[in-house]
């Protein structure tokens, strides 16, 4: 049974996660902020920063929490091994689960990932390696908001700077030569920053799906796990 998406081992959508959060960061303060007129800088480099910060800490708080069904988690601390004949009769606020061995909440889903029941589940979610249920959905919508907020703003600042390079190419090579020197070409830096833009829509496109998914569940009152059977 794993406690949370910390636990050995990490799966590879996990690690591929937390390294492009960090690679996204580097490639805007490194192509981006340099190139930006002193009057965006500040506020482009702040906004940033708040929303890539809350990306981490929401997906680590959403990856650390154990969403365990608090009865699956009472019963194991009393019998760490239970068996059928230690298991009292259900009551109506419960289910019972035939893995686990134990009366869990009428709301929970056995995980085959975690080993486990989790109360309220909503999915196994492979990027973050780790249940989520009702103990971290809030922090997993809130990771799903910081992200494409971050996002936005990275692609935002991006085709501004692609833009200025069209409309005024002698200004853009100017400042470019200030942030990068003489010898950085311009066509080098467009097709990077380009290539980038692409690599970030695409991501936008992926994330807003899934932040637009979690509001129309959330209106509905259902979750994914329910969404995926009533299908």
């Amino acid at each position: 049974m794993r406690d949370s998406g910390l636990d050995r081992p990490f799966n590879q959508l996990q690690v591929l996660t937390w390294a492009l959060l960090p690679f996204l960061v580097i490639t805007f303060y490194v192509f981006v902020i340099p190139v930006l007129p002193t009057a965006l800088l500040y506020a482009a480099s702040i906004k940033y920063a708040v929303f890539a910060i809350a990306s981490a800490v929401f997906g680590f708080l959403t990856t650390a929490t154990n969403p365990i069904d608090p009865k699956l988690s009472e019963q194991l601390i009393k019998n760490p091994k239970p068996q059928l004949k230690d298991v009292h009769q259900h009551d109506d606020d419960e289910k019972f689960c035939v893995i686990c061995v134990a009366n869990t909440s009428t709301t929970s889903q056995h995980c085959r990932y975690c080993e486990k029941c989790v109360e309220g589940f909503d999915h196994h979610c492979k990027w973050l390696n780790n249940c989520v249920g009702k103990a971290n959905y809030k922090y997993f919508f809130m990771t799903v908001t910081s992200v494409l907020l971050f996002l936005i703003i990275h692609i935002a600042y991006t085709v501004y700077i692609i833009a200025y390079a069209g409309v005024d190419h002698s200004g853009f090579r100017e400042d470019l030569e200030d942030a990068y020197g003489a010898d950085f070409h311009s066509a080098a830096y467009l097709a990077i920053v380009s290539v980038l833009g692409v690599v970030l829509l695409i991501l936008a496109t992926l994330v807003a799906q899934l932040f637009f998914f979690h509001i129309y569940l959330m209106r509905k009152g259902i979750t994914t796990y329910d969404y995926v059977i009533n299908s």
